[in-house]
């Protein structure tokens, strides 16, 4: 997966842990005790545990930016969930600088952050 869609991934996982943790607590109101009651209760709870694992390392790497302009940027849009116009408007840039330019070195700043842990 490329960066930008590793990326990308931070602005909807929120919801699908959310909806996942609904699920969970659902199962867990469930009457009786199967098996395939506990085995599908272990299927969320390790997707919950997979996707909270990634998500925490997306905030990581958008941490370990150093320019704050761009960590700005990448958790405006990937933690907060703002639109690209949103987001030029917060930093106070125009709308095509922010996606013509500081966007490809935010991602560039975390690629190589990435290849520095590898």
């Amino acid at each position: 997966m490329d960066t930008r869609n590793w990326l990308a991934q931070g602005k909807t996982i929120n919801k699908e842990i959310c909806a996942l943790k609904d699920a969970l607590d659902k199962a867990m109101h469930l009457p009786g005790k199967n098996e395939s009651c506990e085995q599908y209760k272990n299927i969320l709870e390790d997707k919950i545990t997979q996707l909270s694992r990634t998500n925490s390392d997306i905030i990581s790497a958008i941490y370990n930016v150093e320019d704050n302009i761009l960590r700005t940027l990448l958790i405006e849009r990937f933690i907060n969930n703002n639109t690209w116009e949103i987001v030029s408007h917060k930093l106070g840039y125009d709308f095509y600088h922010v996606i013509k330019r500081l966007y490809p070195k935010a991602v560039a700043e975390i690629e190589k952050g990435k290849r520095i842990l590898n």
